[in-house]
C-alpha cells in the first residue's frame, strides 16, 4: 500500500500537468488570420509563430469555389472522366449510425468507386481521393494518367497560388518539376455530416475549403502526453472526441483549452506539422455536398521533428516547474523536511524539531546546485549516508561557501523521493544515466 505522502505527491503531480496543459491551450487559444492585401513580408511573420493560421475569403473567386456546390456540373465533369480516365477508382465510404466517418474511422464499409457513381450513389456518403501508388486524388494528375489526360475537376484550381509559391520561399523548398512544390494534394467530399478522429500528421498543410461549411478543433503538439492513447507512445491518433465532449479515455484532457475554427467556402487554413486536430464537415443546404482539398508539403528536414521534440521537452521542463511551486506554496501540505541540529548528529524526525517548514524557508538564502556539487554528493552517500554534517565538512572545497546541511537534505529528497536509503547499485545507475538535473 502507498503511503500518504507518496500519494500527496502524485496528486501534486497531476495538478501540475493539469495546469501547465491549460495555459498552453490558452497560449495558443487565438488564431492568426491573414488580412485582405497580404503581402510577402506579412506572410513570413505569420509563418513565424508556429501556429495555425487562417486566410478568410483567400479563394472565393477561385472556380472550385464558385462552381463545385451544383451538383450537375460535378456530374458532367464526371462523366468527363470516366470517359478519359475509366481507371480511376476513389475511396468512398458507407454511412453508419454513429455518423463516425473518414480515413481513421475503421467502423464504415470502404469500396472504390469512380466520382460519377460516387455523387449517384444513395448509400456511400464520403469520398477520400488521396495520391497514393494504389490510389487516386481527383485533383492531381497519377502516373498512371494518359500523357495528356488531366482530372476535370483539376482545371477549375489555380495552377499558381501564391501563398504556395511564398511557402516555398519562405521554408526553402526547391521548384520541382512543373513548378510543383508541394509532395501531394488529397480530396475529401461528403453528403452526410461526418468527422474524422482527433489525430495529427508530420506535414504542413494547406486546406482549402470549397462547399460546405469545415469545423476544425485543434490542439498544439506541446500536449501530445494528454491526448494520445497509451502516454509514451508518440501515437498520432486519441480516443477523444472533443466536440462531443467524449473524454472516457482521458478526464484531463477535459480542461484542456481548444482552438476551434470554422472554415467558409473560399476559406484556406494552413496547419503546422503535429497540431492535432478533428473535423467535421456539414454540406451544403444548395447542393448537400461538403467538399474541401488541400495541399501537402513533406517535412523534408531534420529540423521539423526537432522542433516538435523542443515542444514536448518544452512542456516537460515547465510541468516540473509547475511541480516545485506547488510544494512551495500549497498552505495546508504535511511538511516532509528534515533538518539536522548543530551537533553532527541527525534528528531525523519532524516531531523532534519545532521549525516549521515557512520558518525553514526564510532562514537562509536559496544557492542553485551545480552539476558538479550534485555528482560529489552522490559520491560520498553510499559511505556516508546519513551524516549530513560530516558530508558537509567533506565537500567543504566542493559545495557552495553558503551551503548547509538542510539544503544538502532537500537536495537528496529532491533526487531520490525520500530520505530512505536506496541501494549502492542505483546510485551509481543514477549517476551514469546522468538523471540528476541542476534544480
Amino acid at each position: 500500500m502507498e503511503s500518504s505522502g507518496r500519494i500527496a505527491s502524485k496528486r501534486l503531480r497531476a495538478e501540475a500537468t493539469t495546469r501547465v496543459m491549460r495555459d498552453i491551450g490558452l497560449e495558443r487559444s487565438q488564431l492568426a488570420t491573414g488580412l485582405p492585401g497580404l503581402s510577402e513580408s506579412d506572410f513570413n511573420r505569420l509563418m513565424g509563430l508556429g501556429k495555425p493560421v487562417i486566410f478568410r475569403a483567400y479563394a472565393c473567386q477561385y472556380d472550385c469555389v464558385t462552381k463545385w456546390d451544383s451538383v450537375e456540373y460535378l456530374l458532367r465533369l464526371s462523366e468527363i472522366e470516366e470517359r478519359d480516365l475509366p481507371h480511376r477508382k476513389y475511396q468512398v465510404f458507407e454511412g453508419d449510425e454513429s455518423g463516425r466517418l473518414g480515413l481513421t474511422s475503421g467502423t464504415s464499409q470502404r469500396v472504390k468507386m469512380s466520382l460519377k457513381h460516387f455523387l449517384a450513389s444513395d448509400r456511400m456518403d464520403y469520398l477520400l481521393g488521396i495520391h497514393e501508388r494504389g490510389s487516386f486524388c481527383p485533383v492531381q494528375r497519377h502516373a498512371r494518367d494518359p500523357e495528356r489526360a488531366s482530372p476535370p475537376l483539376q482545371q477549375d484550381i489555380p495552377g499558381s497560388i501564391e501563398l504556395l509559391t511564398w511557402f516555398g520561399r519562405y521554408f526553402g523548398y526547391a521548384s520541382e518539376i512543373g513548378g510543383q512544390i508541394w509532395d501531394h494534394q488529397q480530396f475529401f467530399a461528403s453528403k452526410e455530416y461526418c468527422y474524422t478522429d482527433f489525430h495529427y500528421d508530420s506535414y504542413f498543410n494547406f486546406y482549402f475549403c470549397c462547399v460546405g461549411t469545415r469545423k476544425w478543433t485543434l490542439a498544439p503538439p506541446e500536449a501530445s502526453s494528454l491526448f494520445q492513447v497509451h502516454a509514451g507512445t508518440y501515437s498520432n491518433r486519441s480516443n477523444i472526441v472533443p466536440h462531443l465532449s467524449d473524454y472516457a479515455s482521458n478526464p484531463e484532457a477535459e480542461r484542456f483549452s481548444y482552438l476551434e475554427v470554422e472554415l467558409s467556402p473560399g476559406d484556406v487554413l494552413f496547419v503546422p506539422p503535429f497540431w492535432w486536430h478533428l473535423v467535421q464537415s456539414v454540406p451544403s443546404q444548395c447542393s448537400g455536398l461538403s467538399i474541401a482539398f488541400n495541399y501537402v508539403f513533406s517535412a523534408r528536414e531534420d529540423r521539423i521533428y526537432d522542433d516538435f521534440e523542443n515542444a514536448m521537452r518544452g512542456a516537460e521542463i515547465r510541468i516540473l516547474k509547475r511541480q516545485q511551486l506547488l510544494y512551495a506554496t500549497r498552505r495546508k501540505r504535511r511538511s516532509e523536511w528534515v533538518l539536522c541540529d548543530s551537533d553532527t548528529s541527525f534528528v531525523g524526525e519532524r516531531e523532534k524539531s519545532r521549525v516549521s517548514y515557512q520558518e525553514v524557508v526564510c532562514k537562509s538564502s536559496y544557492t542553485r546546485w551545480s552539476k558538479h556539487e550534485t555528482l560529489y554528493l552522490l559520491s560520498v552517500l553510499p559511505m556516508h549516508w546519513g551524516r549530513w554534517k560530516h558530508i558537509l565538512e567533506l565537500g567543504r572545497d566542493h559545495f557552495h561557501p553558503e551551503r548547509d546541511s538542510r539544503q544538502i537534505l532537500e537536495k537528496v529528497r529532491r533526487v531520490f523521493g525520500s530520505l530512505k536509503k536506496p541501494s549502492y547499485e542505483s546510485i551509481v545507475d543514477l549517476i551514469h544515466a546522468h538523471r540528476i538535473n541542476d534544480i
